[in-house]
């Protein structure tokens, strides 16, 4: 081959490779335009919402007392929606309590505040308090924020209608900016609660933090039953749990040492009664046992003996009666 055929040929893979490089840089820029046009809904016309606390849609169930339970091998998620309202602006909201484990030690408690328009079923999200704990104190607040602060407002958690490739923001806040993305609408997925059909999937991303990423599956008519590697292991009526009296609300704490009157508080148990949550904490005061029972809110239900102690008294009784 002759020195101007050899000439050519470099010439020709000289385009060719140009070419080639012109070819990755226009896919690689359209590969970026497209991640650049996703668009997430962050206007949702709540001023024509009529908003209810209790309620939700198929997927975000907010009736005092509905639990769930999520678990993994290390860690365990249980959350709540607790007989507790609280007013973020001028919209009642609905308290969902989080309550997070690791290898059985408590590392966060999030209270989440969500209320429901009755006109389109949307449960909008208003905001979260948050408590970070270390070797069973609180060290930190992190994330926290308010639908009704400065440059704030509510998202959606759960639009009423699930429209497959739907985009909206969760939260909307200077700290807080996370989105959803429903990217499938006809999931089963296999649980150690059970094996759940039509479920949907959501991609949630940050508008913060273009690495955070994670998908979460929710069933109808219980809610969400993965997070990740968390799967539901138990769902239903809230079951009595053990809390200690710094993790309470201020008013209930405020209430049991009131009502304890320098007893000692050695147990407290939330539980749901009637759909509403109720705390009850054992006092010992001058080697007698009793249960004073608190609502959510702080208020006085009563005073009862513990059922041992009653007998005892019984018998005190009779030995005094043979004794005279």
């Amino acid at each position: 081959m002759g020195s101007r055929s050899w000439k050519l040929v470099v010439v020709g893979l000289s385009v060719m490779l140009v070419a080639a490089g012109f070819a990755s840089e226009a896919a690689e820029e359209a590969a970026q335009a497209g991640k650049q046009e996703k668009k997430w809904t962050d206007s949702f016309g709540q001023e024509s919402c009529t908003f209810s606390s209790v309620g939700g849609n198929r997927f975000f169930i907010l009736e005092p007392g509905h639990q769930l339970v999520l678990e993994s091998r290390t860690a365990k998620v249980v959350i709540t929606v607790l007989d507790e309202t609280k007013k973020i602006g001028s919209v009642e909201t609905r308290v969902v309590e989080e309550r997070e484990e690791e290898d059985g030690e408590l590392k966060e408690v999030s209270r989440n505040f969500f209320a429901v328009c009755k006109e389109h079923g949307d449960v909008f999200y208003f905001g979260e308090e948050v408590d970070d704990y270390e070797g069973g104190k609180i060290v930190k607040h992190p994330g926290a924020w308010r639908a009704d602060r400065k440059d704030s407002r509510a998202g959606i958690i759960m639009p009423g209608t699930v429209l497959l490739g739907a985009r909206h923001y969760q939260e909307i806040a200077p700290n807080a900016m996370d989105r959803a993305e429903i990217i499938s609408d006809d999931v089963t997925m296999k649980t150690p609660a059970g094996t759940f059909k039509n479920c949907i999937r959501v991609e949630e991303t940050s508008g913060l933090d273009p690495n955070d990423k994670c998908y979460k599956t929710y069933a109808p008519g219980v809610g969400l039953i993965q997070d990740e590697d968390l799967l539901l292991s138990g769902h239903g009526e809230a079951k009595e749990v053990s809390v200690a009296l710094e993790d309470l609300p201020r008013a209930v704490r405020a209430a049991i040492k009131k009502h304890a009157a320098g007893g000692e508080v050695t147990e407290i148990e939330k539980k749901s009664v009637d759909g509403k949550i109720v705390y009850e904490a054992e006092v010992v005061r001058d080697g007698k046992a009793s249960d004073i029972l608190i609502s959510a809110k702080g208020k006085h239900l009563g005073t009862k003996k513990e059922e041992a102690d009653t007998d005892q008294d019984k018998q005190d009784e009779g030995e005094e009666q043979k004794d005279k």
